[in-house]
């Protein structure tokens, strides 16, 4: 578990490639502005795939609240699970539509299908090997302010 609550709040703030909804209703705005804010998880999905084995070896399905993720404009965030004490912390860089996430040592990105003043989805991946097996986590975020 506290491998999927890293992995999740690492994900959460390492984003790429923004589409802005048409609904926004604060008006014409930069994603950099959008993101700054505290979000709170709507809904969290996760899998494993075996990529030595074809096999899914996980799936975990978590509704929100669960965690909150607070951009701020100086480029800095925090994230934490609801209920724990426990608070990550890192740096985060906007490029364009690329943001990308830096905490304990660790640079994450995903893809963002929503970013609206209300709304933010977005989907991650990261590919790892671990005691010679091929390892990809599949996960799928959806934030609200």
């Amino acid at each position: 578990m506290k491998k999927l609550v890293m992995f999740a709040a690492l994900a959460a703030v390492t984003l790429v490639a923004c589409e802005k909804d048409e609904d926004d209703s604060t008006g014409p705005g930069t994603n950099s502005q959008l993101i700054v804010g505290t979000w709170t998880s709507v809904l969290i999905e996760s899998s494993t795939y075996d990529n030595t084995n074809s096999d899914t070896t996980y799936s975990l399905s978590i509704p929100g609240p669960f965690l909150t993720v607070t951009f701020e404009a100086d480029g800095t965030f925090k994230t934490q699970s609801l209920g724990d004490t426990a608070v990550v912390t890192g740096a985060y860089t906007l490029n364009g539509n690329t943001l990308l996430a830096h905490a304990d040592g660790d640079t994450i990105g995903g893809q963002i299908s929503t970013l609206t003043s209300s709304k933010l989805a977005f989907d991650n991946s990261m590919t790892y090997t671990e005691d010679s097996i091929s390892y990809t986590d599949y996960a799928s975020f959806e934030f609200q302010k």
